[in-house]
């Protein structure tokens, strides 16, 4: 979409640069309702309409399962704490 924006790879970062699109909830929703709402979600994820939507923000789908999604979370996360060192940008006290 902007061809004259380098990407972090292009910059020299091994770096994913995703948006990302997730739903969390606190670990204790009970699995019946972690159940329906990925379900519903998932389901939602089919429409026609959906795919125009992300169409329009030059965005894919990409499911993931919630064990699927922890791991990558953990694994973005690292990538950024990773970066973040590299960069030598500290926590503001």
């Amino acid at each position: 979409m902007f061809p004259d924006v380098p990407t972090y790879q292009e910059l020299g970062y091994d770096f994913p640069s995703e948006s990302l699109l997730i739903i969390i909830g606190p670990p204790s929703v009970p699995d019946p309702i972690v159940r329906k709402l990925h379900d519903a979600f998932k389901n939602a994820m089919e429409e026609p309409l959906y795919e125009e939507v992300l169409k329009k923000m030059n965005m894919q789908r990409e499911y993931r399962s919630s064990e699927e999604l922890k791991k990558y979370v953990v694994h973005f996360n690292t990538l950024w704490v990773d970066l973040l060192n590299k960069m030598d940008i500290k926590k503001k006290e």
